[in-house]
């Protein structure tokens, strides 16, 4: 598969997690409102309050470890007994390890 292919595979799959995002969302916000109409949907409310919960778990784990692999990756920026197609490596990985947090934040 072409790295053109490939993005537009990645793209595409990104859109669809962000819907389904979006929806487990407003079903929440939904259910939260009805639950008070009928009493049995408060443990539905409560499993999504515990899925979103573990989701942001899962999210700030994300953080930590992205955290991490930058000041990893500084530390090899400022050695000076790195090769310069080490730093430029790095500082490429640096780039995109931001860009992911950036799209974690």
């Amino acid at each position: 598969m072409d790295l053109a292919k490939r993005d537009i595979l990645i793209n595409a799959l990104k859109k669809e997690k962000r819907e389904k995002t979006q929806v487990l969302k407003d079903n929440k916000i939904q259910l939260s409102k009805c639950k008070n109409d009928n009493r049995h949907l408060n443990g539905v409310v409560e499993d999504y309050n515990d899925y979103f919960y573990l989701l942001q778990q899962e999210r700030d784990k994300q953080k930590e470890a992205l955290q991490l692999l930058l000041e990893h990756l500084t530390k090899i920026i400022m050695d000076t007994t790195t090769s310069s197609d080490m730093i430029k490596q790095a500082k490429h990985d640096k780039g995109m390890i931001l860009a992911e947090l950036k799209r974690l934040l």
